[in-house]
C-alpha cells in the first residue's frame, strides 16, 4: 500500500503542473499522508506548501492576480491570527505556527486566484478535484485502524487523531453528496448512469468508513448541510411563484427530513449493537428523540460529560478576556490546568472568541458570511451553478463539522472552498467590469459617429459658391485669351 500512496502523491504532484485541482486535493490529505508514513512532519510540510508554490508558478506565467474586496477581510483575519500568536500562553507556539497558517490556510485560500483565469477554468477545476479527493479518502479508509478498545473505538491513520481523519471523511461525503445534487453537464445518458453508479458506490464506501470512525461530527455536517441546501432549493423554486408557497415548500422539506431521521432512529434502535458504532448510535437516537421521542429511540447513558466540561472552560476564558482573547492554544493550556485534559474547544466559533477575542470573531464571521452569500448567488447562475454547488456544500459542511469538533488548523478544506468561491466571484466581477467597459466604449463610439456630419446630411453647412461659377450648374468655363 505504501507504494500505491507514494505513486498517487507523485503522480498528483507532476500532473498538478497542468491541473492544479490535483495539487489542492493532495494537499488537503497532508495530515493523512504524514500519519501513514510514521508521523514525518516534512511530508506534511511539503504537501502543504505545494499549492502556494504552484500558485507562484502560475502567477509567473500569467502575470495577473484577480482579487476581490472580500480578500480585505481575509487580510484582517490574518492580522488577528498573528495577534493570537503573539499573545499565546503556550511556550511551544513559535514561527512554525505562523508558517503553518500561511501555508495551510492562506496558501490554500489564495491559490485559486492564480489558478482561475476565466469561468471555464473554474468548471474544469471541480471535476478532477472531487474525483481525486474522494478517491484518496476511500484509499485512506482502507488503512485506518481502531485507536481504542471497547465500544468507544474509533478509527485513525497511524497514531493520528481520529477527529482529523473524521474531518477528511466529512469533507469527502459532502463533496460526493453535493456532486450528486448538482446539475452536471453530461449530455450522454450512458455517462449520467455511470456517474450515478460510481457516486453511489463512493457514497456507500464513505458511509461505511464514517461509521467505523465513529466521529459524530461527520454526520452532523453532511445531514445538516444537505437539509439546509434542499430547503433553500425548494424555497428558491417556489418563492418565485408565491411567498407562501416558498415557505410551505421549505417547511415540507424540513418535515420530510425530520420524519426520515426519526425512522432511521427507529431502525438503528432495532439493529444489533455491534452493527452501528456506539457513538453514532447515541448521536442518531438523541437527534431522533429530540424530534419525536419514542420508547425505541430513548437515549440511555451520556457521552457528552467531557465535552460539557471543556465548553465550560471555554466560556470561562471568554468571560476573562472577551475583547482580545487569551492567545493561540489558550484553550488547550486551560483545559490541561482545569480539567486535566488537553483538548481543543470542539467549537470553532467559541475557540476564536476565547483565543482571539470578539474582534477576531466578528472579522471571521463577516468574511465567511460574505463568501457564502456570494456562493449562494453563484449557484443560481448557469455559468457557475455546478462547481459552486459542490464547493458551497464543501465549505458549509466543513464549517458545520468544526462547530462540534476539530480546531482552526484542521479547517484547510473550508478555507480552500471559501477561496475557490471568492476566486469565482473575482472572475465574475472582472467579466462584468469588462462587459460594462465594452458597452461603454460602444456607446461612446456611437455618439462620436453621430456627431460627425455625413455627406448628404442636413447638418452639413451650406457650401460657398466658387467665384465665377454657377452654384447650380457647377463651375463656368473661363474665356480663353
Amino acid at each position: 500500500m505504501e507504494l500505491l500512496f507514494l505513486f498517487y502523491a507523485v503522480a498528483s504532484g507532476v500532473l498538478g503542473i497542468f491541473q492544479p485541482a490535483l495539487i489542492c486535493a493532495l494537499s488537503l490529505h497532508s495530515y493523512n499522508y504524514r500519519e501513514y508514513f510514521g508521523g514525518n512532519e516534512w511530508i506534511a510540510a511539503v504537501l502543504i506548501m505545494l499549492p502556494p508554490f504552484y500558485a507562484v508558478l502560475h502567477l509567473a506565467i500569467k502575470k495577473r492576480l484577480r482579487l476581490h474586496a472580500v480578500d480585505l477581510l481575509f487580510a484582517l483575519f490574518s492580522i488577528c491570527f498573528l495577534m493570537m500568536v503573539l499573545r499565546s500562553p503556550d511556550p511551544a507556539v513559535n514561527v512554525n505556527q505562523i508558517l503553518t497558517f500561511l501555508g495551510a490556510i492562506a496558501g490554500l485560500y489564495l491559490a485559486p486566484r492564480a489558478f482561475f483565469a476565466r469561468t471555464e477554468s473554474y468548471k474544469k477545476f471541480v471535476v478532477p478535484f472531487v474525483i481525486s479527493f474522494v478517491a484518496q479518502a476511500l484509499l485512506f479508509s482502507t488503512v485506518a485502524e481502531p485507536t481504542l478498545e471497547g465500544h468507544l473505538a474509533r478509527t485513525a491513520i497511524g497514531d493520528g487523531n481520529p477527529v482529523g481523519f473524521g474531518l477528511t471523511l466529512s469533507t469527502a461525503l459532502c463533496l460526493t453528496v453535493f456532486w450528486m445534487l448538482s446539475e452536471r453537464p453530461w449530455r450522454l445518458g450512458a455517462l449520467r448512469i455511470l456517474d450515478w453508479l460510481l457516486s453511489t458506490a463512493a457514497l456507500c464506501g464513505l458511509i461505511y468508513a464514517a461509521n467505523q470512525n465513529g466521529t459524530r461530527g461527520i454526520f452532523v455536517s453532511v445531514i445538516g448541510v444537505t437539509v439546509l441546501f434542499l430547503a433553500l432549493r425548494a424555497w428558491r423554486r417556489l418563492a418565485s411563484q408565491s411567498l407562501m408557497l416558498g415557505f410551505a415548500g421549505a417547511f415540507a422539506v424540513l418535515v420530510i427530513v425530520g420524519g426520515t431521521i426519526v425512522g432511521i432512529g427507529e431502525m438503528v434502535a432495532s439493529l444489533e449493537p455491534e452493527t452501528v458504532n456506539d457513538r453514532l448510535r447515541h448521536f442518531v437516537l438523541s437527534i431522533a428523540n429530540n424530534i419525536w421521542p419514542t420508547e425505541a429511540n430513548e437515549v440511555i447513558g451520556d457521552l457528552s460529560e467531557s465535552r460539557e466540561q471543556i465548553l465550560g472552560v471555554v466560556w470561562d476564558l471568554i468571560r476573562e478576556q472577551p475583547v482580545l482573547g487569551v492567545g493561540l492554544n489558550g484553550v488547550k493550556m486551560a483545559t490541561v490546568e482545569r480539567v486535566n485534559e488537553e483538548a481543543f474547544a470542539h467549537n470553532l466559533v467559541l475557540e476564536m472568541w476565547a483565543e482571539g477575542g470578539i474582534i477576531t470573531l466578528i472579522v471571521f464571521v463577516a468574511m465567511v458570511g460574505t463568501i457564502l452569500v456570494i456562493g449562494i448567488r453563484q449557484v443560481n447562475e448557469p455559468r457557475t451553478a455546478m462547481p459552486s454547488t459542490v464547493f458551497l456544500g464543501m465549505a458549509v459542511g466543513a464549517l458545520v463539522h468544526q462547530q462540534v469538533s476539530a480546531t482552526l488548523l484542521f479547517g484547510k478544506a473550508a478555507f480552500l472552498a471559501l477561496g475557490v468561491l471568492a476566486a469565482a466571484e473575482a472572475i465574475r466581477a472582472h467579466r462584468l467590469s469588462h462587459e460594462r467597459k465594452r458597452a461603454s466604449r460602444r456607446r461612446l463610439k456611437g455618439r462620436h459617429h453621430a456627431a460627425i456630419p455625413q455627406p448628404g446630411s442636413a447638418n452639413l453647412p451650406p457650401e460657398r459658391p466658387v467665384p465665377g461659377s454657377d452654384s447650380s450648374t457647377g463651375p463656368s468655363m473661363l474665356p480663353l485669351r
